[in-house]
């Protein structure tokens, strides 16, 4: 479809500028190539719906009122466009048509995220005429939006209007229910009485007094001037007027109560007192009732501490707070302001009037929503909480990067509110504002205390003061400015006065040092010539601790050994007293010792006739440390054999030499050799 755009920028020229403004701070990338004269609007209509250029647009009808047409119109992202819109973002307008049909009147710039063409938008092919004053001059032809083309143009969301009209049907119903259960009674009097206000209350008769009886025992009652009800006796709530009512203390009982003109009673004097407030009374003979509440605590406190000469002034100061009469009754205004509210929304969402303007695509299909990109993020840079967990870090991260909508679920004590904190601040600092509503008044004033210390959150804090806690009463209307500046002076204070009170000190300091720089300068000569001697002597204490630690590590070696020399020596002492035991060997040095004391006299033993190891013949011979041993352990075995028979050979000389048989002469001197050897 192809055609001419004809847009009119200039009915609304000054809602767009500041529009355009704020979308130059949030993405400056966007004007890099802004002349120095050109202001952010121009530059944008330049640069997307320049006059007499000839581009694709996505044009849909955001409204779902019938005969009510908002159109908005986004650029299609090329080439040209892409190198601009460089962070997943577009521009796009929003208009409506001129009563004579021929023109679109923008009245909203806006920034949003670019997406493909959704199910909603219709693709044109459209030379824009773009004019800020002078449109109605223009001669125009083959304009786009033809009635036809309005028909053609597809619904944004049939669920959303099914939804939003049932939403209109509930929130009537619940406006007339509202209605029906408001009470009210008249009173035509109220008096101070120390801690008490006092109320002359009206009813039709007893049995009226008994069922509003209810109503007085409850927190939310306040008084109402006279047209809070349609009727001056019959309560009748009057939705017409919005009108707030002033809180009164805790209900503390009735006082008296009878009938006007019931005589039988000594309340004349009071019947006469209040017969002027009941001239135009419909009911013959209303019953009276005086009840009693406490005073606040505030005006408790300042009638304590009110002088006595000043106490009937401060009663009728008191008195006057309130209307001479008028209605006790139940508020209704913040309900019937919520419904005024939200019906207001809901119209405004019918028009496509809100801040998203495709939000009714997927209102009531979350799946219509676009869904998040992992091109082009916003990545953050500085962290305002600095403990905040890398889970904490991706939802918030998700949150500045999504299209449409951000659900984020989690049960109590998982950090939701320090999520919500971090994603204010981080929008904040990108000049974006950030609405937080909430059922509970705590959970919005824990989010503002987590943002407490910070001067680059300008916050205001909604809501009904009694509810909100000390936290949160820093921030309302009336504080929110001195509690900011205090913020901003004590930010200063410690990042900006401290460190240039601390710079003073510094060149203070530095140029005591200046001063002295001669001598320091003298100094740092000297100590220079030290510390080149200190590191030469330092190099020599490194190579002297080297050496000595070569010779440690040599005694370590050499007790090593001689520890391995111990152990072994051990062994063979074992062995030598018990002939048994664990291995040992009989190294070089041992060796000599081992053939003097032991190997060279118990080769004596050959001439006894006894078969010694010849493996081991001489001091030089070249045998093995263990096979040394092993001879070692042998010839000790053999001899200690030997030693264990010598008794046995003793008794055997002995018995050979007085025995009278005659002996061989050679076995005689055997004997004889014999005998010498064992006295050795």
């Amino acid at each position: 479809m192809q055609g001419n755009l004809y847009l009119d920028f200039g009915k609304n020229i000054d809602n767009l500028n500041k529009a355009a403004k704020k979308i130059r701070v949030r993405h400056p990338s966007y004007f890099k190539n802004i002349d120095e004269n050109e202001s952010e609007l121009q530059y944008i209509i330049n640069m997307i719906f320049a006059d007499g250029m000839s581009a694709e647009y996505y044009i849909s009808n955001t409204s779902l009122k019938e005969d009510v047409y908002d159109f908005t119109i986004r650029p299609k992202i090329g080439p040209r466009l892409e190198r601009i819109f460089d962070d997943g973002f577009t521009i796009a307008i929003k208009g409506y048509l001129d009563k004579s049909g021929n023109y679109l009147i923008i009245y909203r710039i806006i920034d949003i995220f670019n997406t493909e063409k959704m199910d909603f938008e219709v693709e044109l092919i459209a030379t824009t005429i773009s004019k800020i004053d002078n449109m109605n001059r223009i001669y125009k032809q083959d304009f786009v939006i033809t009635p036809e083309f309005i028909a053609s143009l597809p619904e944004i969301s049939k669920i959303t209007a099914q939804r939003l009209s049932k939403w209109e049907n509930y929130l009537n119903w619940r406006e007339e229910l509202i209605k029906s259960k408001i009470e009210g009674v008249r009173y035509v009097n109220i008096e101070i009485d120390e801690e008490y206000i006092l109320f002359y209350l009206i009813f039709k008769n007893e049995d009226a007094f008994r069922n509003f009886n209810k109503f007085l025992r409850k927190d939310e009652l306040m008084v109402f001037p006279l047209n809070y009800s349609k009727d001056e006796w019959n309560f009748e709530y009057n939705y017409e007027n919005n009108i707030s009512g002033k809180k009164i203390g805790n209900y503390k009982g009735k006082i008296i109560s009878f009938y006007m003109k019931d005589k039988e009673d000594d309340k004349d004097d009071l019947r006469d007192k209040l017969k002027k407030y009941l001239e135009d009374c419909e009911w013959d003979n209303p019953y009276i009732a005086v009840v009693k509440f406490e005073l606040s605590d505030e005006d408790q406190e300042d009638m304590l501490n009110c002088p006595e000469d000043m106490i009937e002034y401060y009663k009728t100061k008191l008195t006057n707070q309130y209307p001479k009469q008028g209605f006790l009754s139940i508020s209704s205004v913040g309900e019937f302001s919520l419904i005024r509210r939200q019906k207001r929304t809901i119209d405004l969402l019918k028009k496509g009037e809100v801040y998203a303007p495709f939000i009714c695509s997927w209102l009531f299909d979350i799946k219509k929503a676009n869904v998040l990109r992992s091109n082009n993020l916003i990545e953050v840079q500085e962290w305002f909480n600095r403990s905040i967990n890398d889970e904490q870090k991706d939802a918030v991260q998700k949150m500045l990067n999504a299209p449409d909508v951000f659900l984020i679920q989690g049960p109590p004590g998982t950090g939701k509110t320090t999520v919500i904190a971090e994603a204010i601040y981080q929008f904040a600092i990108r000049n974006q504002k950030v609405i937080l509503a909430s059922q509970a008044n705590l959970a919005v004033d824990n989010v503002f205390d987590r943002l407490a210390n910070s001067p680059k959150i300008r916050a205001i804090r909604l809501g009904c003061n009694e509810k909100i806690s000390d936290e949160g009463k820093q921030f309302t209307e009336e504080n929110v400015l001195k509690y900011f500046y205090n913020t901003i002076s004590e930010d200063v204070k410690v990042n900006y006065l401290n460190v240039w009170l601390q710079l003073d000190n510094d060149i203070k300091n530095f140029e005591e040092w200046y001063n002295k720089a001669e001598f320091i300068y003298n100094d740092i000569i000297a100590y220079s010539k030290k510390l080149e001697e200190i590191n030469k002597q330092k190099e020599n204490i490194k190579l002297y601790i080297k050496n000595e630690e070569k010779k440690i590590e040599e005694i370590r070696e050499f007790n090593s050994i001689l520890e391995e020399k111990r152990e072994n020596i051990e062994k063979m002492k074992k062995f030598c007293s018990d002939f048994d035991g664990p291995d040992f060997i009989i190294e070089d040095d041992m060796s000599q010792i081992i053939w003097q004391e032991f190997i060279e006299p118990l080769m004596n033993l050959e001439s006894c006739y006894i078969e010694i190891n010849q493996d081991w013949r001489s001091k030089e011979n070249d045998i093995s440390p263990g096979k040394k041993a092993s001879i070692f352990r042998e010839m000790l075995e053999n001899w200690n054999n030997i030693y264990k028979r010598i008794p046995q050979i003793k008794e055997d000389i002995e018995f050979l030499s007085v025995n009278d048989e005659v002996i061989d002469t050679k076995i005689q001197l055997e004997l004889c050799k014999l005998e010498k050897k064992l006295r050795m």
